[in-house]
């Protein structure tokens, strides 16, 4: 009974870490059901807030990694500050609440990426930041949290280096995202994590080309010592839903200044090239977008990993008959 008890709790905990700390794949996205506004938006008026934008300041990056799926992109494509401002400020009129600065290429690499993060800070936007953590010495404003990209052809010593540095200096909420390509240095960045207080890791499989059989080895390595692990096998998409409403809840603006539905874009069609697929419009249209509450055609999409959102929003935004009888 005691130990029947303890997987029960150990089951709670996993899934409130996946609930806390991913979007992609979650069958029931419960931070939408957290939110009372934006229910209440779907629900009353039948209108999706922006909720959570991700920006790709730039497209320059110091690493050039093989399983990149951004890896076509323009290289040396950057919004400028007065541009990325000027997204932020909107993106707040339209009810952001938090943002994820990523890439595209390596965020840290912007010269004004200070700025970009204060800019937040006075809109009273929540600060989320994607990094490979090479540059973490550049970081000079406090973000709510920070992941750090990791695979198996990394220098871990050089990386451990830097990010033990870093950790000590920010409050944050710290955690490593380690994409499946091998199972070199695995053990070590979860023990690093689990010594450094992260709040999770992340492992992942290389979207483009997933191998649930490297999962599965990746499981019985980390067992016993995997209390912070979420494993994403990413084997399993669906097609794109034809109402994608998750592209008014938490788009994605390219270094290019483009709105694109997810962060998913790049991977939509199987065996497309590697950058963003399938824009929204121009960032300088967005309040015209969500004026007119103009979602993205998900049907296109061959990859997706958002059908709960998508399910979710969609009934939101129903009505539905005897209410009462819940």
């Amino acid at each position: 009974m005691t130990e029947q008890i303890l997987e029960q709790s150990t089951e709670t905990t996993s899934l409130q870490r996946e609930s806390s700390y991913s979007a992609s794949d979650v069958e029931i996205p419960v931070k939408v059901l957290h939110d009372v506004k934006l229910v209440w938006e779907a629900t009353a008026n039948k209108r999706i807030l922006l909720r959570h934008l991700q920006l790709c300041p730039t497209n320059r990056c110091n690493l050039n990694c093989n399983f990149c799926s951004c890896a076509d992109r323009q290289k040396n494509s950057e919004l400028s500050f007065g541009q990325a401002q000027s997204i932020l400020k909107t993106a707040k009129k339209l009810g952001c609440n938090a943002i994820t600065i990523t890439g595209g290429g390596e965020p840290l690499l912007h010269p004004d990426i200070n700025e970009i993060i204060e800019t937040c800070d006075d809109l009273n936007i929540g600060t989320g930041l994607v990094t490979n953590g090479l540059l973490l010495g550049n970081l000079k404003r406090l973000v709510d949290w920070c992941r750090i990209s990791v695979h198996p052809g990394r220098d871990w010593k050089e990386l451990s280096s830097v990010v033990a540095d870093t950790v000590p200096v920010f409050d944050t909420d710290w955690a490593f995202s380690y994409v499946l390509t091998a199972l070199d240095n695995l053990v070590e960045v979860v023990e690093f994590a689990n010594n450094h207080n992260f709040t999770h890791v992340r492992v992942v499989s290389d979207i483009l080309n997933p191998d649930e059989r490297l999962m599965d080895k990746a499981r019985k390595l980390l067992k016993g010592i995997d209390c912070k692990v979420i494993y994403q096998d990413r084997a399993k998409p669906t097609r794109g839903a034809q109402k994608c409403l998750i592209s008014l809840l938490k788009p994605t603006i390219s270094a290019e200044g483009m709105l694109y539905p997810c962060c998913g874009s790049q991977y939509s069609e199987r065996g497309q090239k590697r950058d963003f697929l399938g824009t929204m419009g121009a960032s300088e249209n967005m309040e015209s977008i969500w004026a007119k509450q103009q979602h993205y055609i998900g049907t296109f999409c061959e990859v997706c990993y958002y059908s709960g959102y998508n399910k979710l929003l969609g009934l939101l935004t129903q009505d539905i008959c005897h209410k009462e009888w819940c």
